[in-house]
């Protein structure tokens, strides 16, 4: 049966029995923790989702280990990313009896050590801190017990990151300079530019969300599913989004977003910064 026939719940089934099949086939030795990650673990996969797969180990297998691993399993399209992103994982892509599949190795090690820092609060950037919200979403396809601990430590939301994250986040907004330059931008017509700003601020009213509804980051690319999880946000907070980035004319976009940033704002506790910031963006809610 093709994909396109399939519910996107049938579709993370079945994308959870090829990643099943493709842990069966790898060696202890290249992964001792396997967790299937990203929408077919969330179930929302559909037929353009690939099949993501996190894996852990005290060593990492080398490029050609890995290579003649996928070859006698049959993986085609095989691509190795030649550096590791933020968090310190090594990615490889390929094609996997016609799907595609991503596949991350990081050593346990360094994995731990990150949440650590996670959990004492002292990450902040998204790249790291979406690890947390992977890991909690995981589902289990190999392990010797240390993916069910990780998870079992990110049950509760620290307070005191919530805190930090909230503090960093609404730091540009305090300055009448810096939210004026979206006026700007709107007055000299740069469009990329400003969709860049106002891109980035929408990103920065999400994570702040996330936070003060103790939810771990995840990658926004379901984002309808994600802001349904959320008990504490503004009104249709989706199709706002959607209208800042549709055909709007310039202005409306900014006035849009710096009315769905104030709402944000006075969901949170009222402190002396997150005034001032409320403030700021009040005194700027013009239609120019």
């Amino acid at each position: 049966m093709d994909n396109i026939y399939l519910l996107p719940s049938q579709i993370s089934y079945k994308y959870r029995s090829l990643a099943q099949e493709i842990v069966e086939l790898c060696p202890i030795s290249f992964a001792t923790e396997i967790a299937l990650t990203g929408s077919a673990a969330r179930g929302v996969a559909d037929e353009d989702s690939d099949i993501e797969l996190n894996c852990w180990v005290n060593h990492i297998p080398t490029i050609v280990e890995r290579r003649k691993w996928l070859e006698n399993i049959g993986a085609t399209e095989i691509v190795f990313d030649s550096e590791p992103i933020s968090d310190g994982s090594l990615w490889t892509t390929c094609l996997f009896q016609g799907t595609w599949i991503e596949i991350g190795w990081q050593t346990e090690l360094v994995q731990e050590q990150l949440l650590q820092s996670i959990l004492q609060g002292l990450v902040l950037d998204s790249g790291r801190l979406v690890v947390a919200g992977l890991i909690t979403q995981a589902i289990i396809l190999r392990s010797q017990g240390l993916l069910l601990e990780w998870q079992k430590r990110l049950v509760s939301y620290p307070e005191h990151l919530s805190a930090r994250l909230i503090a960093d986040l609404i730091e540009p907004w305090q300055s009448a300079h810096l939210v004026k330059v979206r006026w700007a931008l709107v007055k000299r017509q740069q469009r990329f530019a400003l969709t860049q700003k106002l891109t980035q601020d929408i990103n920065n009213l999400l994570r702040i969300l996330f936070a003060i509804n103790k939810i771990w980051e995840t990658d926004i690319k379901w984002l309808d599913k994600i802001v349904d999880q959320m008990t504490i946000k503004p009104v249709k907070l989706i199709d706002r989004i959607n209208g800042i980035f549709s055909c709007l004319p310039l202005n409306e976009k900014v006035f849009a977003t710096i009315e769905l940033i104030i709402e944000t704002l006075k969901l949170l506790p009222p402190l002396p910064e997150i005034k001032q910031a409320i403030i700021t963006l009040e005194n700027n809610l013009v239609k120019a």
